[in-house]
């Protein structure tokens, strides 16, 4: 099969390795070159990065309704559009394109969690459950016909990171499973059960409500890791710092232990009180500092942390 990918993220490099072997990969349409890191240097995608090391042709539209490359990926006559956290929406003039239409590869049991932030939002929301979705691509967001869904478990250990590789990784199988469907002629099932919206995260998400449970902190800290990262704020001898949690465990479920956020105990971990429960916290890092291990932190904060409450 002819096939033209667009995506952005790392996620979905797998999916491009199995397109190649198997497939005709055309091309890959991705997402214009942006500035990246403290410098801000203009630098390529993960995904256009890939394209370039493996000699396919990329493309990087600033409009998809550009009469410029409506003609461009039809002159590829391509069998299908694979998608694969892209970012935007793809006009239906686009869509007719392909012979066999669009395959959407989504990172969550639809109905639940559509929009751009599945992932995230599956770990914030203490899912134990997740999968990977293949649907048909029309003008909703995330609401097409599913061909095949793969479920798989979330281990309390699970962060962004770790649980973004083990859905990348079953991703290619599924992707398989449904071209074949469709060159079949399966037509997929609607959707069925409640939908909600993974809403894309904002700054602000990342901020600790430390009135939450310990359950509901940890699970934040999983799903934020990556960006914006949770994070509150100490008061230091050199005035208020944030501080941000790279990752946590609950220490307590349930239970009162103090005012949420004071720390109550800094041996041998450190221990922070909750709207019930406890959390410890086993990463962070203090602003204008590396990241450390909470055993390495407490050598040179130990005295900032004594009876500190964090907000």
């Amino acid at each position: 099969m002819k096939i033209v990918f667009f995506g952005g993220s790392d996620f979905g490099i797998p999916c491009l390795e199995y397109l190649v072997a198997k497939h005709v990969l055309c091309a890959v349409v991705t997402s214009p070159d942006r500035p990246k890191g403290r410098h801000l240097r203009i630098l390529p995608g993960p995904v256009k990065t890939w394209a370039l090391a493996h000699g396919v042709k990329t493309f990087a539209p600033s409009h998809l309704d550009a009469p410029d490359t409506f003609h461009l990926l039809s002159s590829f006559a391509p069998d299908f559009f694979v998608i694969a956290s892209y970012g935007r929406i793809i006009p239906e003039s686009l869509l007719r394109i392909p012979a066999f239409g669009g395959l959407n590869v989504h990172p969550s049991l639809l109905p639940k969690f559509r929009g751009p932030a599945p992932m995230e939002w599956t770990l914030i929301m203490g899912e134990n459950i997740t999968g990977i979705s293949i649907i048909i691509v029309e003008k909703g967001v995330d609401t097409g016909n599913i061909i095949i869904q793969k479920e798989m478990p979330i281990k309390p250990d699970d962060d962004l990171i770790s649980l973004k590789l083990k859905l990348a990784a079953i991703a290619p199988e599924a992707l398989d499973q449904a071209i074949e469907e469709r060159i079949r002629g399966f037509k997929g099932v609607p959707q069925s059960g409640l939908p909600s919206y993974a809403r894309k995260l904002t700054k602000e998400d990342g901020h600790i409500n430390w009135k939450r449970s310990s359950v509901e902190i940890a699970n934040l800290v999983r799903g934020v890791v990556a960006w914006p990262g949770a994070f509150s704020r100490i008061h230091t001898p050199h005035g208020t710092k944030l501080l941000k949690i790279r990752r946590a465990s609950v220490a307590q479920t349930h239970g009162s232990y103090g005012q949420p956020g004071t720390i109550v105990s800094l041996e041998p971990d450190i221990v922070v009180a909750c709207g019930d429960g406890l959390l410890r916290i086993e990463q962070l890092q203090i602003e204008g500092k590396k990241e450390l291990a909470a055993k390495e932190f407490l050598h040179g904060y130990h005295r900032i942390l004594e009876n500190a409450c964090l907000r």
